[in-house]
């Protein structure tokens, strides 16, 4: 007999904890007399059951150790593909709620985690979650790194401020359903000049995405000039590496430029040069930037003339694969130190291209010691 024949109630419903019990009818007779007859129990509070994905019973899965992704060989089974971009419950195999994440049948990562508690993704939540990063990063600065993906509570989600200008990129299909409701609060927080969708990264493909690239106004968004600390850059917004620029860098940059007085200076995989440009400022006696890209090549050598860093030939940027450059200049007296391994993104083809780099570089720093 299956849950709808047992208790007469439909299988996506649970009983609620407040039940009721039953309470005797008493009605009054002529003469004061009473009987008491016993009537039925109200009826029971239903609440939806929010679907849930269960772990499998010898799974080693991240989760358990706080991670926030869950990985679709580390279940028991998938959910409909109707859910994909809704919120459902992951348990572990004795049944205990991990938290409340969102799915997507057809990615590698079926869930990632919104809240260890239950909630519901709407307009409330997307708003508590943006104010609390902003609150975050108080005082906001003109051009930082707003909203990071599922460090705050948005995953997917990243938002990037360009002075007036807001660029937001969505990876994942809850939030691109919920797309507008996310602009409409960025909006009504922040109240930028303009928002620009980059949503072109390739990444998306693996969650079954499309890539467009719009802005909330319908206008095209004209390329221009912006000084982020203190250095003027060319922005194309809609049409540069990632969101137009590395902002999540920024306290690199100057956390590096500590080291440069003095010193020569690689900057490799250099895409408008912003190390190279801050390791110059801070008094580097050589720069040199590498990559493989000659629009970025071609737009750092803008930046360097610009910021009137290139006078006494102290900065040069040259379009070369890094790997490739580095045997060809087996003899260089720029030898890099041997470096660190790299985090490997997640995604399989991902991961299996950063074990390749991860080889590469391996090799070099052993070539060059």
């Amino acid at each position: 007999m299956n849950s709808e024949q047992s208790n007469g109630l439909p299988a996506r419903y649970e009983m609620g904890d407040d039940r009721a019990m039953s309470k005797p009818h008493t009605s009054a007779l002529p003469g004061g007399g009473a009987t008491t007859a016993s009537t039925p129990a109200t009826t029971p509070a239903m609440h939806p059951v929010t679907p849930a994905l269960k772990l499998k019973a010898n799974a080693k899965a991240r989760v358990l150790a706080g991670h926030p992704w869950v990985f679709a060989n580390e279940v028991e089974a998938l959910l409909p593909a109707e859910l994909d971009g809704e919120v459902v419950e992951c348990r572990d195999r004795a049944g205990r709620t991990l938290g409340t994440g969102i799915y997507n049948s057809r990615s590698q990562i079926i869930w990632r985690r919104l809240s260890r508690r239950r909630v519901t993704l709407d307009r409330d939540w997307l708003r508590g979650a943006l104010q609390r990063a902003l609150v975050r990063r108080q005082p906001l600065p003109e051009h930082a790194r707003l909203v990071w993906s599922e460090s705050d509570e948005l995953p997917g989600v990243v938002v990037d401020r360009f002075g007036a200008t807001l660029v937001v990129q969505v990876q994942t299909v809850a939030m691109e359903k919920r797309l507008d409701t996310l602009l409409s609060v960025l909006d009504e927080l922040l109240a930028p000049e303009e928002i620009i969708v980059r949503n072109d990264a390739p990444i998306r493909r693996l969650e079954g995405l499309p890539l467009h690239v719009t802005t909330r106004s319908g206008r095209p968004w004209t390329p221009r000039w912006e000084r982020i600390d203190g250095l003027d850059y060319w922005l194309d917004l809609q049409a540069g590496q990632k969101t137009g620029f590395y902002l999540d860098q920024r306290e690199q940059h100057a956390a590096v430029a500590k080291y440069c007085e003095g010193k020569r200076v690689l900057d490799a995989f250099c895409n408008q040069g912003p190390f190279a440009l801050h390791a110059a400022r801070a008094g580097a006696t050589e720069v040199l930037g590498l990559d493989s890209a000659e629009d970025a090549i071609a737009q750092a050598r803008r930046n360097v003339e610009r910021n009137h860093l290139a006078a006494d030939g102290r900065v040069r940027f040259e379009v070369a694969n890094v790997f490739d450059w580095f045997n060809a200049n087996s003899a260089s007296s720029m030898r890099p130190s041997s470096p660190p391994p790299l985090p490997c993104p997640l995604h399989h083809r991902a991961r299996q291209r950063c074990h390749r780099r991860h080889r590469n570089r391996r090799t070099l720093g052993r070539d060059r010691a």
